[in-house]
C-alpha cells in the first residue's frame, strides 16, 4: 500500500510465536499491505523464508513487502540480544 509522498511510518511488534500468517494479517490490519495471503506466499518464496525475528519494527506504507521482510529478518543492532 503506497501513498503519494513518503508514506506513514507504523511501528509493529512481532511476537516470538507469531506465524507468517499472523504477521501478514497484522500488517494488513495496520494498512501496511493489501493482502495477508499474498504476503504469506511472498515470504515463502523469498530469501527471508523462516527468517522473521521477533521484535519491534518501524515499517512504512511506502515500503514493498520485500523491504518489510528484509527489515523484519535483520537482527536488531541495539537493545536485547539472545
Amino acid at each position: 500500500v503506497s501513498v503519494a509522498g513518503g508514506g506513514r511510518t507504523i511501528t509493529v511488534g512481532i511476537a516470538e510465536d507469531a506465524s507468517v500468517k499472523d504477521i501478514g494479517e497484522m500488517l494488513q490490519e495496520k494498512g501496511l499491505i493489501e493482502d495477508a495471503n499474498l504476503f504469506v506466499v511472498q515470504e515463502l518464496l523469498s530469501a527471508y523464508h523462516g527468517e522473521i525475528l521477533p521484535g519491534i519494527y518501524d515499517l512504512s506504507t511506502s515500503m514493498t513487502s520485500h523491504e518489510m521482510l528484509a527489515i523484519m529478518s535483520t537482527p536488531a543492532t541495539e537493545g536485547e540480544e539472545e
